[in-house]
């Protein structure tokens, strides 16, 4: 609020002050204040037709007003300004995607990896794509090749074998998949991902004792194995056995206390438990510190945010969220609630509804539903 307070006494100040226009615009539409967005980039370009910011923003703008002919017209005049930049084709495969104009979301998205070959969001959403369309082979065929051409790039590896074990789960492939996943966290340690996506593959197999047992046994060999309590975190927790899972996340911290995965799945058990909001808060901002674009992480500390009364700071984190899982609708949820809690009900009701029409399973299910029901109910 300050610093919003702080940018609007500037442009007051100076109406030709682009700088804090466009910083005032990135605050609106993390706000997810369309109207409020766009009067500032219209302010910057009737100044500057060809600034790259202001047309991206805009797009953004039109997005939140679902406003998709003025969006697309943006973010084209956005690549046209930077046509070496991946970001506004990623834009403009999102809004096809939206859409389900797949060939063109195709087509952007090729341009866009193109431009940066580690985008590793692009390379998501062709992943989402391929699904869309039912086909699953061909999303692992570009995988395949995907990780064959970055084998010396073990960080981006490991999240494309996340994206793997993901589809080979979808598919009932649950050897390879949890081949995959085991794979991106002996790549990558840090990734909150793999270690969430183990626990739910072996509850799904119905295996947790045996996983349990052989992660222990490693334990054994090796006290310090900070990946083996993860694991068992991750399976703890999704067990329902919270005392467990916060115990091997303590180990994990004790032997690495800026653990950033350790740090924000003991942040999430606590919140769930409703226990210690200062201490969640803590585990949630040092996990984002280490983590700053971890859709997860940023989840965690939106909900932490929200326990402690923090509602415009937990909308930022949530909103960012989202913007990365637009369909996982625990986010949407905690989203949604963050949107209530800062008197925004109609945002709230948008977000909700959304989560609460998916097909996917989410343990929130309930509580979205009845607080859909509470907010209709204040408004008749």
């Amino acid at each position: 609020p300050r610093a919003k307070a702080a940018l609007l006494k500037a442009v007051q100040y100076n109406p030709r002050n682009i700088r804090a226009r466009l910083v005032l615009a990135q605050v609106y539409l993390s706000e997810r204040s369309g109207d409020l967005a766009l009067e500032q980039v219209n302010a910057v370009l009737a100044q500057d037709p060809k600034n790259y910011r202001a047309q991206f923003l805009k797009g953004g703008g039109y997005v939140l007003k679902n406003d998709m002919k003025n969006a697309r017209d943006a973010y084209e005049k956005a690549a046209e300004i930077k046509p070496n930049d991946p970001a506004p084709y990623f834009q403009l495969a999102n809004l096809e995607r939206s859409q389900r104009n797949y060939d063109k979301a195709m087509s952007y998205l090729d341009k866009a990896i193109e431009l940066k070959p580690d985008f590793v969001m692009a390379i998501a959403a062709k992943v989402a794509v391929y699904a869309a369309q039912k086909k699953p082979e061909e999303a692992l065929a570009y995988l395949k090749r995907t990780i064959s051409n970055n084998q010396n790039n073990d960080k981006l590896v490991a999240l494309l074998q996340e994206l793997r074990g993901a589809t080979l789960m979808s598919q009932q492939d649950y050897v390879e998949s949890e081949a995959a996943f085991k794979k991106a966290v002996e790549l990558n340690p840090d990734l909150v991902a793999p270690y969430l996506s183990l626990a739910r593959l072996y509850q799904i197999t119905k295996k947790t004792d045996k996983a349990i047992g052989q992660y222990q046994a490693i334990l054994d060999k090796q006290p310090k194995f900070i990946q083996g309590y993860m694991a068992l975190g991750a399976i703890y927790e999704a067990e329902g056995r919270s005392t467990q899972a916060r115990t091997m996340y303590e180990k994990a911290l004790e032997i690495n206390p800026d653990f950033a995965p350790a740090a924000n799945n003991l942040a999430w058990v606590l919140l769930h438990e409703n226990e210690n909001p200062d201490r969640a808060l803590e585990l949630a901002r040092k996990a984002k510190k280490q983590l700053p674009d971890d859709p997860n992480v940023a989840d965690t500390l939106g909900l932490a945010l929200i326990a402690k009364g923090f509602y415009e700071s937990a909308l930022s984190e949530l909103s960012m969220a989202a913007e990365k899982l637009p369909e996982q609708p625990t986010v949407l949820y905690h989203l949604g609630l963050a949107h209530w809690k800062n008197g925004e009900k109609e945002k709230a009701l948008e977000v909700l509804n959304k989560a609460v029409k998916t097909d996917l399973e989410f343990p929130e299910r309930k509580q979205a539903q009845q607080l859909l029901e509470e907010i209709r109910t204040e408004r008749t």
